[in-house]
């Protein structure tokens, strides 16, 4: 991947390992050089170790006295319980939040409408960028923070498991647009129910294609 990187932050590096890891770019049990990582991104040694720092703490890395970091591992069962916790944040979430005024709405038709001029020119990795901070906005509106953090946390820890499911990104990103329309007439509508059943279902759509195919790889 080339990348103008003199100024990426440790989080935007963070981002980057993420998304190559859901790609597939990075598999389990990978290990991660610092050296290799500084002279790819063409940073100093410092947002290098705040990323791999960040990468820890939200378990898409693991570290290894003396032998370093690696990709974390995976498995069904991890994959299973993060789903189900993610499942359980995200309907607290929904249960709690304050509907969005008119400004509020506003701000998610101007993402959605975002989201789809990034469809149109395949820009998936914008597109999901963009489809993340609609729904963590979404998800924000319940005022508890303590559960937001979390459920990101769960999400980022996911990532792994994204390589996995093999749709075509175009697949993918359909199903993402549909959803955001979805969540934005439930919304306008104050309808709960409905926001609920749409994040949920595709959620636990993923989660069974997740499970598939790992079970077809013998994982």
């Amino acid at each position: 991947m080339n990348v103008e990187s003199r100024d990426l932050s440790a989080i935007r590096i963070a981002d980057i390992i993420r998304g190559e890891i859901s790609r597939g770019l990075l598999g389990p049990g990978l290990r991660l050089s610092p050296t290799d990582l500084r002279d790819k991104y063409h940073v100093s040694p410092l947002p290098i170790r705040e990323a791999l720092s960040l990468l820890l703490a939200d378990g898409t890395v693991e570290h290894e006295t003396k032998r370093g970091f690696f990709v974390a591992k995976v498995s069904r069962s991890e994959a299973e319980q993060l789903y189900r916790l993610f499942e359980l944040l995200e309907t607290d979430l929904i249960d709690a939040l304050d509907w969005p005024d008119e400004a509020q709405l506003a701000t998610f038709d101007g993402l959605f409408q975002k989201m789809q001029e990034q469809a149109e020119a395949t820009d998936w990795t914008g597109f999901w960028e963009t489809y993340q901070d609609f729904h963590t906005r979404i998800m924000r509106l319940s005022q508890r923070e303590t559960l937001l953090t979390e459920m990101r946390r769960v999400w980022r820890m996911l990532t792994r498991y994204s390589a996995y499911v093999t749709l075509p990104r175009r697949h993918t990103g359909a199903w993402g647009l549909e959803d955001a329309e979805k969540m934005l007439a439930a919304l306008r509508a104050q309808d709960r129910e409905a926001l609920r059943e749409t994040c949920l279902g595709r959620l636990n759509e993923y989660a069974q294609l997740t499970q598939e195919a790992m079970e077809e790889r013998g994982l």
